[in-house]
């Protein structure tokens, strides 16, 4: 008979987050440089964190909103995040095979899922969720997210991956729950310069002054989250360390919280795309002049005082 034991898992799983336009991709660029790990395909998966998710069918599964609040006030000081509608395993399914299968991203390109796995892997793994959801939530869905995320990172002969969602930040506190032993890497950077790179962006608000806004939201959140982990489980990284700062010692902070060795691909990407001149440091002050200038300014010195005061990590 063949031996059907399903393969060991591809551990510890690593994810960057941050509010969007904040490093998130290009570290997982240059980490996908090394032998050892790949970035998942698509890069953003959507099914962990986005609405109907799995993030949010967990939670729904461990208890209800009402014994997951009474948890987190029990277990923190940090307010509880909001009560987000939760459609349960059929909603769940139909994304799995829907949007996040495959669709159509902003920029044109078709993405998703079924660029790393055949349709009847997909399958198989939906199959074997369903009865292990029903005893044990979280111990299904670390299950289902490694048939996923596994087979691609395999056929590449890598022994783990990253996946890159923005949002991850923000839901880590979920994240954790099925997924205990992951790595996130926090990305932060200058709000100024993230609100002058959302702005011309098809998906975000159109102006500096609505991208503040957004972007202090963001930071919230992720800090509310952050709170509610172990903080062996989170890296937190400025941009402007990595690239300016202190470029060697940042690199080798992030290697080695993922417990990866320095490879000559990671080294050459960090080298070559990652110089000063290609960071965009200090984009917000060509897109403002003058006065607009002066009162933006003023407004996010606001934005970094109420956020110290939530206790979010904020840039320098």
């Amino acid at each position: 008979m063949p031996d059907t034991a399903p393969l060991p898992v591809l551990s510890p799983p690593a994810f960057t987050g941050g509010t969007g336009r904040s490093g998130t991709t290009v570290v997982a660029r240059m980490l996908d440089r090394h032998p050892r790990i790949a970035r998942t395909r698509p890069w953003e998966v959507r099914f962990l964190t986005d609405r109907f998710g799995l993030c949010d069918l967990v939670e729904e599964r461990e208890g209800g909103p009402l014994r997951r609040l009474a948890r987190a006030a029990l277990a923190t000081a940090a307010p509880p995040r909001p009560l987000r509608p939760v459609g349960g395993p059929s909603a769940f399914e139909e994304r799995l095979r829907g949007p996040w299968w495959r669709r159509t991203a902003g920029n044109g390109k078709v993405v998703g899922l079924h660029q790393g796995l055949e349709p009847e892997v997909l399958e198989r793994a939906l199959d074997g969720f369903r009865d292990r959801l029903r005893e044990d939530a979280p111990a299904a869905a670390r299950r289902l997210v490694h048939d996923l995320l596994d087979p691609p990172a395999r056929a590449l002969g890598r022994e783990r991956w990253i996946e890159t969602t923005p949002l991850n930040a923000a839901r880590v506190d979920s994240l954790v729950r099925f997924l205990p032993d992951l790595r996130l890497v926090h990305m932060v950077r200058d709000g100024r310069d993230v609100c002058a790179s959302v702005a011309p962006r098809y998906w975000g608000p159109d102006d500096m002054d609505s991208a503040l806004d957004w972007w202090e939201a963001r930071m919230l959140r992720a800090g509310r989250a952050l709170a509610r982990v172990p903080a062996a489980n989170v890296l937190t990284v400025q941009l402007e360390d990595l690239v300016l700062r202190d470029r060697e010692a940042t690199l080798h902070r992030v290697l080695d919280f993922l417990g990866l060795d320095p490879a000559p691909g990671v080294l050459r990407f960090h080298a070559e795309h990652m110089a000063p001149r290609a960071a965009n440091l200090g984009r917000w002050e060509q897109a403002l002049q003058g006065a607009d200038r002066d009162r933006f300014a003023a407004r996010y010195d606001a934005a970094l005082e109420r956020l110290r005061v939530a206790g979010a990590p904020v840039p320098r």
